[in-house]
């Protein structure tokens, strides 16, 4: 589904006359107001960052939606200092994509984080430099050009200074801890960072 802002509105990091991708349409329910919904639409602006807006901020341009999207049933909570409110709501997203990378924006508290799972299914929407950084943690780096030896039992050996630790298999890229080395390396245990097709 794509979507341009109308002519007449002006969002943050979304330009005019620029089809942008659905990533993800959220219906809220509220019971005490005259609207039954409201209908959110959650795009990727202009700086790689996943905003969202009221469906009637934009003109839908093309309305088929991938076939991957699933329809289900989610509680908004909105909150108010310490005051807690409980809102039924109903989410279509992809299948593939974790949803709570998503569906935390509507609770203010914390910045949305591109998952692998996100930047694997809308790589096309990223430039390269945006979908290497979903990666950076469990994945080595291909920017960095010292691996750790592999020594067996999560033991590596730095190829600086022939200093021998335990890594965590999990950790993409690891610090030699002899302190009067310090080199930065990949973990041969570790999977290689995917690059994004061209």
């Amino acid at each position: 589904m794509k979507v341009i802002l109308k002519d007449d509105i002006y969002l943050d990091n979304i330009s005019k006359n620029k089809e942008y991708e659905i990533i993800t349409i959220l219906f809220i329910k509220w019971e005490t107001s005259e609207k039954t919904y409201d209908i959110i639409y959650y795009i990727i602006n202009d700086n790689y960052e996943i905003s969202f807006a009221s469906e009637s901020d934009f003109i839908i341009i093309d309305s088929k939606l991938e076939l991957d999207f699933i329809y289900e049933q989610k509680v908004f909570v909105q909150r108010y200092t310490t005051k807690e409110q409980r809102i039924p709501s109903y989410v279509l997203y992809p299948k593939s994509v974790d949803i709570r990378c998503l569906y935390n924006a509507l609770e203010y508290t914390e910045p949305i984080e591109m998952d692998k799972s996100f930047c694997e299914r809308f790589k096309h929407l990223l430039p390269e430099y945006k979908y290497a950084e979903c990666f950076k943690e469990r994945y080595q780096d291909p920017d960095i050009d010292l691996i750790a030896e592999e020594i067996g039992d999560n033991w590596v050996l730095c190829p600086e200074c022939n200093e021998a630790f335990e890594v965590d298999k999990n950790q993409g890229v690891v610090y030699c801890p002899n302190v009067a080395c310090k080199a930065i390396l990949n973990n041969p245990y570790a999977p290689v960072r995917p690059l994004k097709p061209k």
